[in-house]
């Protein structure tokens, strides 16, 4: 299937490193030295960091997801999940980025990218049952009734 524009991702590592580097540009500017080893100490230790960013990530989901549905009911279709490659189907609701996201990855750590996929979205995930990234989650928006019917 044929995946637009990337429009967010998660990656820890990524975010990780971001803050790193801005904590040692920072201090640059600022006329200070900033080993490496202290920056990694620094970020590792704030726990909140992550969450801020979390927060961000599902605050910008949530309004991607109000300009392709107006309603709060999607279809997930799934190919190559987990280790065994599965594929199948999943109809559920959700109001925000974050229900959006509960609702269809797997409750380990993630790292995925969203991109656009016509009226909908496509989500790239890897996890340590996925780690090349072959799973695959095409989301469209349908209406109540689908969702009825299908329950």
């Amino acid at each position: 299937m044929k995946v637009g524009k990337k429009l967010l991702s998660w990656d820890t590592c990524d975010i990780t490193e971001a803050a790193i580097a801005n904590l040692i540009a920072e201090a640059k500017a600022d006329g200070e030295e900033m080993s490496d080893e202290h920056a990694h100490e620094l970020v590792w230790s704030d726990s909140d960091s992550l969450d801020f960013e979390w927060e961000y990530v599902t605050d910008w989901l949530s309004e991607i997801m109000g300009k392709k549905n107006k309603g709060e009911c999607w279809k997930a279709n799934v190919t190559g999940f987990g280790w065994l490659n599965q594929s199948g189907v999943k109809f559920f609701r959700a109001k925000n980025g974050r229900d959006f996201l509960r609702e269809i990855l797997p409750d380990t750590d993630c790292t995925f990218h969203i991109h656009n996929f016509g009226r909908g979205l496509a989500i790239q995930n890897f996890h340590h049952d996925s780690p090349c990234g072959n799973e695959w989650y095409y989301i469209l928006p349908c209406s109540e009734k689908t969702m009825e019917d299908n329950s």
